[in-house]
């Protein structure tokens, strides 16, 4: 599931939770200050992602150099690449 989907349910939950009980502005402001919390952590993430990127494209140039960690990271053996079925550490 994708944040845009995280999202939208956590919107919905707000709104459902919203009109079907009165007196809980204090549990929807919390769940929205911990949804505010998880974008906020995720657009950190993303803008770390690109600074790396920018620095890897920059590393390669004109894509000439044998010397590229695009490609080494491309081309390095699956075993020795981090797994990508760990789960995000928390923020």
């Amino acid at each position: 599931m994708g944040i845009g989907d995280r999202l939208w349910d956590a919107l919905t939950q707000v709104i459902k939770m919203n009109d079907q009980v009165t007196g809980l502005s204090a549990q929807v402001r919390d769940l929205a200050t911990a949804h505010l919390h998880d974008v906020h952590a995720r657009i950190k993430d993303l803008r770390a992602m690109e600074r790396v990127l920018k620095a890897m494209v920059i590393r390669c140039a004109d894509g000439t150099l044998p010397d590229c960690p695009l490609i080494d990271a491309l081309f390095r053996a699956p075993e020795s690449r981090p797994d990508q079925t760990q789960p995000r550490p928390a923020s």
